[in-house]
């Protein structure tokens, strides 16, 4: 195995040591590729799939509060914005959590000796440092979503609404 992405795996004469096939995998391809089946519990562990789910939860849940986020931007009342500043800080937290999770596992598993090929040259990318700096950054977002919610709050404590009536008293 060469490489192996969150949905990618590429390889170059790759033969399955436990199984001997007359093939041999060459190139990058989706992981769940039909002709990856056979191989599939080498490419495929356990803590490998935990990964996948809670980071396509963390990346669902960060596509939905960019949603929320131009709702409140386009169409919200000054009432409703600090319920929706709540919601959002609460679906970037749900998010980052996801992402924390997938993060620590990988991390935790990632780079053991079970699970690719010539363990001891397999290092931690980049592209996880850059996993690491979205989470962090999902979570700073959420607290500060959580401060402008207060803020609001506080706002319209201080300066409460005046309602006028309709309804007229007195004769014209």
């Amino acid at each position: 195995m060469v490489s192996s992405r969150l949905w990618e795996v590429c390889f170059e004469n790759f033969r399955d040591p436990l199984h001997l096939y007359d093939r041999y995998f060459k190139g990058c391809r989706w992981i769940f590729d039909e002709e990856y089946h056979v191989i599939s519990d080498i490419i495929l562990p356990p803590f490998f799939v935990a990964v996948q789910w809670f980071f396509t939860f963390s990346f669902v849940f960060h596509l939905v509060a960019c949603i929320v986020l131009v709702m409140l931007q386009t169409c919200c009342t000054p009432q409703k914005e600090r319920v929706t500043l709540r919601s959002l800080a609460g679906i970037l937290f749900f998010a980052a959590f996801c992402g924390t999770i997938s993060l620590i596992t990988f991390g935790a598993e990632g780079d053991s000796q079970y699970w690719m090929p010539d363990w001891k040259h397999n290092h931690l990318s980049w592209s996880f440092a850059c996993g690491f700096l979205g989470v962090f950054v999902q979570y700073v977002v959420a607290i500060l979503c959580l401060v402008e919610a207060r803020q609001q709050i506080k706002k319209a404590k201080r300066h409460p609404q005046i309602v006028y009536s309709v309804e007229g008293g007195g004769k014209m």
